[in-house]
């Protein structure tokens, strides 16, 4: 099941409507990028975005059919163009006239640099020269390029690939392989049951096929879905 995203509980006080919804996408990023492995996803929820916006708007406009209206007109930009803000400074590319510009988030992946020392924060990384990466494939649909540097060490650099299809963000890819620690080992002392690539292939939810050299026989589990394991 998806996780549904809003607005993010620690949103900023005094913002505009429009810099709420604004506030949704990065939120909706932010969740993807931290919590979430290969080929999984998040989906904004209007409904819920639209709960907790009529407040706000209410006060604003205090007729109910502006105040339904308003409310239409800053959800719009959520189904058109989505575009992650660049640093001060930068020349912008021309983008469609109805467009969603969002700040990217600080993550906070593995580095491989830093290894063991406390986990540092990633930021966002535009590119030296030119512009972001974003393929717009068809209408509500695009793929994101993002690159972050790690902070600590300020020099191991990640980059996730991201799909957007309409309000549902889906992490397709990334630079370096996600750190895994298998957690289950079998009966023989220090062998692994579970490989680092099977771990990965269990959270992105693809079938496995592993040797069990203990019971010496070859076992084909799927799991995801009904998890369900045939033996031969």
């Amino acid at each position: 099941m998806s996780e549904l995203i809003s607005l993010p509980p620690d949103l900023r006080p005094g913002l505009m409507p429009d810099q709420m919804v604004q506030s949704v996408v990065t939120e909706a990023f932010r969740v993807l990028l931290n919590t979430k492995h290969l080929y999984q996803h998040v989906d904004i929820s209007v409904d819920a975005v639209s709960k907790q916006l009529r407040p706000t708007l209410r006060k604003l406009y205090p007729l109910e059919q502006h105040s339904d209206y308003q409310l239409s007109k800053t959800l719009h930009p959520l189904f058109g163009y989505w575009y992650p803000s660049v640093r001060s400074g930068q020349n912008a590319p021309v983008l469609p006239r109805e467009t969603m510009i969002f700040d990217l988030p600080t993550v906070k992946p593995f580095c491989e640099r830093c290894e063991e020392v406390q986990v540092q924060p990633f930021n966002p990384e535009p590119p030296t020269w030119g512009f972001l990466c974003v393929d717009m494939r068809r209408e509500n649909e695009q793929v994101f390029s993002v690159g972050y540097l790690c902070q600590g060490c300020k020099d191991f650099r990640l980059t996730f690939m991201v799909m957007r299809k309409d309000l549902r963000l889906t992490l397709t890819g990334r630079s370096e392989i996600e750190k895994i620690h298998a957690p289950i080992h079998s009966e023989r002392r220090g062998t692994p049951l579970f490989k680092r690539g099977a771990c990965l292939q269990l959270q992105s939810g693809t079938a496995l096929a592993f040797y069990a050299p203990h019971a010496h026989r070859a076992v084909h589990a799927v799991l995801f879905g009904a998890r369900k394991i045939q033996g031969r």
